[in-house]
């Protein structure tokens, strides 16, 4: 008796990766510590002003996952 060859059917898997919308669990936030690094030093820098800074600015090019990054922020100042 001959076998069917055996296909993984990979249009049938659904894609684990998420490109339509931000990273919220922080467990699934990797790959950017050089920029939460650079965030920790001006949250840090905004405590020591003599003046309250209200806003920062983050520039990315299209598709940079500032939302993602804006995010993780905003979970460090509300742990502040």
């Amino acid at each position: 008796m001959e076998r069917a060859p055996l296909t993984l059917g990979l249009s049938t898997l659904p894609n684990p990766y998420d490109f339509a919308n931000p990273v919220r669990d922080p467990a699934l936030f990797a790959g950017r510590q050089e920029e939460l690094s650079e965030i920790d030093y001006y949250l840090d820098q905004a405590h020591l002003a003599s003046q309250p800074i209200r806003s920062h600015s983050f520039l990315s090019s299209l598709r940079g996952g500032w939302r993602c990054l804006g995010g993780a922020a905003m979970r460090r100042v509300e742990g502040l």
